[in-house]
């Protein structure tokens, strides 16, 4: 235990660390990757769920038109 220093203090300065290590890791090559590729599958998902409700829609479409 760091003498003459406050809870407090020890927990700020723990802070300042922690927030310091975070920047320090979005700045490597490897995490810009990953968020790209994270990135890259949210919208392949948002396109995949467009592309499916738009055949979905296009289904019922022609299918009411064979009924009738």
């Amino acid at each position: 235990m760091e003498a003459g220093v406050s809870y407090e203090d020890r927990v700020a300065r723990r802070k300042e660390e922690i927030e310091s290590l975070q920047k320090a890791a979005k700045k490597r090559p490897v995490s810009k990757v990953i968020t790209l590729l994270m990135d890259l599958c949210k919208q392949v998902d948002k396109e995949a769920e467009e592309d499916t409700s738009d055949k979905m829609a296009y289904w019922c479409e022609t299918n009411d038109r064979e009924k009738t």
